[in-house]
């Protein structure tokens, strides 16, 4: 391997067009909007929507804490070595994943950050239907009176899923708003994201502290922080609460990879990459003591008692997908007037929070057709288009949605692997000096115990929740493993391996031009000479 195949690709590359080196030398203009577009990257519809649904799918009749713990145990474990990983490539490289692969590990490893791209992408397609669900919450909201009882709120969310052509209307504007936030790149992302996220937050708590003052509140709160510890010998919980940390996070993803390009030397990955997942997973705990004090509150004062209400969480709808939607605006209809507004604040933030979450994962994509010499004006309308279309089966069927969310949401998982391996195979602990000790100003000295726990614990907590995946998928099929399924192993290994034979038929391909290239320069250079 030569030498330019090793050494970083910065941004001063010959290589590069003239148009990406003048992006590429953009960075975020203030540290508050560097944080806050951080914040937004992952603050959205998977704290708010994903994360109460997963946690009441793995809580027990008496309660919830056993599920948070472990959520907190990966959270140490793995998403914060993840994020650190890609904080410092992105801003050592200034290149997005693919090219931050080959950068590091050489040609052959494109096809791992091709991995984090098309799993940043399957995620976006469907993610996109979300963010749609919220809009249509905020046009609700402002139109009509509130659901007084969940069995109103019910006829809302199955009108929603059975008006075919209104979710095809909202995909297509979710990613519209979404890309016309990124068409100036950074700068742009940075004013939505200062505006967006200070009010988002502001709503969740608000709205944290109405329904802290419920009556019955306080029976949610109890049954959340309670452990069911027979629980723990559940391999679904721990796949969920491993997927669920790192789709709250964004850990492995590659978005934190891309904004950490449109960083300097003085931007603290390592204060980073550990204080914002804190914060990101603070904001997901405070969105489930809003929902289950709002939900215990509404059903013991119609006299259920609390094993019924357990039950319903973990029923309510088909995989739990509109537990939020539902819950949300019976809690905003018992303020008052005041709740009519307020529920419309919160499904604007929540659709606003999804939109900062969803233009990252729009411009990882486009970042890397920009790297392969699409102009930004091209890339960005194609990505759009592909996304449109491959989330039309997400809109249409709500089983395909979740479906993909099964198939993905796990799939970010063996992103984190594929980003573990990283510093791996450059050198624990000269990956952690190169990229950050050394080349960082301003910040924390990143521990040696973090290369003990990328090099050894990482690789056997990959390893295990990937054969936890297939044992539990498997005990808990109604059909054979090797049939096709809503949510079934061999479905999973189809995307997975099929995903997985295009891009290393491409990294080859890739290879093999230009390996050509370089072989039909040589004899001209010798027929010249």
């Amino acid at each position: 391997m030569s030498d330019g195949e090793n050494r970083p690709l910065l941004r001063s590359d010959s290589s590069t067009s003239s148009n990406y080196q003048n992006e590429g030398s953009l960075t975020f203009s203030s540290k508050w909007g560097l944080v806050l577009s951080c914040l937004g990257c992952v603050i959205g519809t998977g704290n708010i929507w994903r994360f109460p649904r997963i946690v009441a799918n793995n809580s027990g009749d008496k309660g919830g804490l056993h599920f948070l713990l472990v959520w907190l145990l990966f959270l140490g474990l793995w998403s914060i070595p993840v994020i650190l990983i890609e904080y410092s490539v992105g801003r050592y490289t200034r290149r997005a994943p693919v090219k931050s692969f080959r950068a590091l590990l050489g040609p052959w490893s494109l096809w791992c950050g091709g991995w984090m791209v098309i799993v940043v992408s399957c995620i976006a397609s469907y993610y996109a239907v979300v963010v749609g669900w919220c809009f249509y919450y905020v046009f609700h909201s402002i139109s009509y009176h509130l659901p007084e009882s969940l069995e109103k709120s019910q006829d809302i969310w199955h009108h929603l899923q059975d008006c075919k052509w209104l979710p095809v209307l909202l995909l297509f504007l979710s990613l519209l708003f979404a890309g016309v936030s990124i068409t100036r790149s950074v700068s742009s992302i940075e004013r939505v994201n200062i505006v967006i996220m200070p009010l988002l937050l502001l709503v969740l708590v608000v709205s944290f502290y109405w329904s802290l003052t419920l009556k019955y509140a306080s029976f949610g709160i109890t049954y959340l922080f309670t452990p069911d510890w027979a629980e723990l010998g559940t391999l679904r919980l721990w796949v969920d609460a491993a997927s669920q940390n790192a789709w709250d996070t964004g850990a492995g993803s590659g978005l934190f990879l891309t904004y950490a390009t449109y960083m300097s030397r003085r931007n603290s990955v390592v204060k980073l990459g550990i204080l914002l997942p804190l914060c990101n997973n603070l904001v997901s705990l405070v969105s489930a003591l809003t929902l289950y004090s709002t939900v215990f509150s509404t059903k013991m004062r119609e006299g259920a008692n609390k094993t019924e209400i357990a039950r319903l969480l973990r029923e309510d709808g088909y995989a739990n997908t509109g537990l939020t939607f539902l819950w949300m605006p019976v809690l905003y209809e018992q303020l008052g007037t005041s709740g009519r507004v307020l529920s419309s604040l919160f499904f604007l933030c929540l659709s606003l929070g999804g939109i900062t979450s969803l233009l990252a994962m729009i411009e990882l994509p486009v970042r890397t057709l920009q790297e392969m010499q699409v102009p930004r004006k091209y890339g960005l309308p194609v990505v759009l288009t592909l996304l449109f279309c491959c989330g039309l089966p997400s809109a249409l069927h709500l089983e395909f949605l979740v479906s993909q969310g099964f198939v993905w949401a796990f799939g970010q998982v063996l992103a984190g692997a594929v980003t573990i391996s990283l510093p791996i195979l450059y050198g624990v602990s000269k990956f952690r000096e190169d990229l950050v000790n050394q080349f960082g100003l301003d910040d924390w000295r990143l521990p040696r115990i973090w290369d003990f726990i990328v090099k050894f614990l990482d690789p056997v907590i990959a390893l295990a929740l990937l054969a936890s995946f297939v044992v539990y998928t498997v005990e808990h099929e109604d059909s054979a493993w090797y049939k096709f399924g809503r949510e079934s192993l061999m479905l999973c290994f189809v995307e997975w391996l099929g995903v997985l034979l295009l891009l290393l038929l491409a990294n080859c391909f890739w290879i093999f031009r230009r390996r050509s290239r370089r072989r039909i320069r040589r004899v001209s250079s010798i027929r010249d000479s």
